[in-house]
């Protein structure tokens, strides 16, 4: 339980600041296909991400060694993904800490 409440947590604190990433160079008339592709790619990569990490686990399930422990298995797909939102975090962390909105994004606020 605690490899999905921190995979969960990863999410919550990475994803977010994806949006902000990609969206921050678009001007405000591309905005919203901007966003309609950015949300495309999001759940293309969610998918993937879904069925590698299933491929994974259920490669851990055929070793001998393992067979029939779905818990390991479960925290072997589970840790790899937490590996990867690492990686995620710390290249958005490299990013600059200096970060103004553009008007695309001020512009729904004002």
């Amino acid at each position: 339980m605690l490899l999905i409440g921190l995979y969960g947590l990863g999410n919550g604190l990475v994803l977010p600041f994806l949006l902000n990433v990609v969206l921050d160079s678009i001007e405000e008339k591309d905005a919203g296909a901007a966003s309609g592709i950015f949300s495309t790619f999001q759940q293309t990569a969610s998918a993937l991400g879904i069925s590698i990490i299933g491929g994974i686990f259920y490669s851990v399930l055929e070793h001998e060694y393992f067979k029939n422990n779905y818990l390991f298995a479960l925290q072997v797909g589970l840790s790899v993904g937490i590996f990867f939102l690492i990686i995620v975090w710390r290249m958005l962390s490299k990013l600059p800490h200096s970060y103004k909105p553009k008007k695309a994004i001020l512009h729904k606020f004002e």
